[in-house]
């Protein structure tokens, strides 16, 4: 029996981010993807989205991917909102395959591989500087700014994900540890 990923993923940003991922990587067979809809009660949501999609495909065995933004981890140093040893430890329970991708602090950082058609989706000069900010969403906030705009993550992230150009994007995640540990377990699949 062949095992199919199952992405899970805490947003709408992420959630297109990857599926227009998969698509450039060319990936025929869908693969499922859960947005837990922000890091709260991963954890729970998770593991119950897990087992209804399992319970709706008995004859799949599938192999649990957590794409989750490490920016809040640096917040909660002493009790972070997730303990992600006890959510493998939960898909262990149930012998299934768990991996972990820790984006560096948040999806934007990887958006903003392709910073010139960033640029371009916001009509600003090519030459335009990069701000500085603590995270990718920081920079993306001041970006807009820039544009006269405003950005709102999520569903509203949709036009500027199309107009990125992932094989630049791609390049980039293959020296990042989490990029390419995720680009591996996609590519496994196709």
């Amino acid at each position: 029996m062949t095992e199919i990923p199952l992405l899970f993923c805490e947003g709408y940003t992420d959630e297109l981010f990857i599926k227009a991922l998969m698509h450039h990587l060319n990936i025929k067979r869908k693969i499922p993807t859960c947005n837990l809809k922000g890091i709260g009660k991963y954890k729970i949501t998770a593991v119950r989205k897990f087992e209804q999609i399992q319970k709706a495909n008995p004859n799949v065995k599938f192999f649990a991917i957590a794409v989750y933004d490490t920016d809040i981890f640096g917040t909660y140093k002493q009790n972070p909102p997730i303990d992600w040893n006890r959510l493998a430890d939960e898909f262990k329970r149930r012998k299934v395959r768990f991996y972990e991708i820790g984006v560096v602090k948040c999806i934007e950082d990887w958006i903003l591989f392709d910073y010139s058609s960033v640029l371009s989706h916001l009509r600003l000069k090519k030459n335009t500087k990069r701000p500085k900010g603590r995270n990718g969403k920081d920079i993306m906030k001041k970006l807009y700014e820039k544009a006269n705009r405003v950005y709102l993550s999520g569903l509203k992230a949709e036009e500027l994900i199309a107009a990125l150009d992932f094989s630049i994007i791609i390049s980039h995640m293959e020296i990042t540890p989490s990029g390419k540990a995720l680009l591996d377990l996609l590519r496994s699949y196709q």
